[in-house]
C-alpha cells in the first residue's frame, strides 16, 4: 500500500519547486503554442532522464556536480504534467 503521507510530501516538494522556478523564469513560455511548448519541455526532461540514468555509472562524479538531479528532473516532469492539464482546461 502506498504511504500517502509520503506521497503528499513529494507533491508538496514538487509544488514548492514549481513555485520557485515560476518566480525565477515566469510562465509566459508555458502558454505558447497551445501547450506544445510544455510538451517540448517534457520531452527535454525525458531525454535528460535517459542520459542521467544511462550515464550515471560512467560519469557519476560529474553528474553529482550538476544542479539538476534525477529527482529534480522527475519533479519537473510532474509539474509540467500539471501545467499541461491546466493548459488543456484553459486555466493556464
Amino acid at each position: 500500500m502506498v504511504d500517502f503521507d509520503k506521497y503528499d510530501k513529494i507533491i508538496k516538494e514538487c509544488r514548492d519547486l514549481g513555485v520557485g522556478k515560476n518566480l525565477l523564469y515566469g510562465d509566459e513560455s508555458l502558454k505558447l503554442f497551445n501547450g506544445t511548448s510544455i510538451f517540448v519541455r517534457m520531452y527535454d526532461k525525458i531525454e535528460r532522464l535517459k542520459n542521467l540514468y544511462t550515464k550515471k555509472d560512467l560519469y557519476g562524479d560529474f553528474l553529482e556536480q550538476q544542479k539538476e538531479t534525477i529527482e529534480d528532473t522527475l519533479k519537473d516532469l510532474i509539474n509540467y504534467s500539471v501545467y499541461l492539464i491546466l493548459s488543456e482546461r484553459g486555466e493556464l
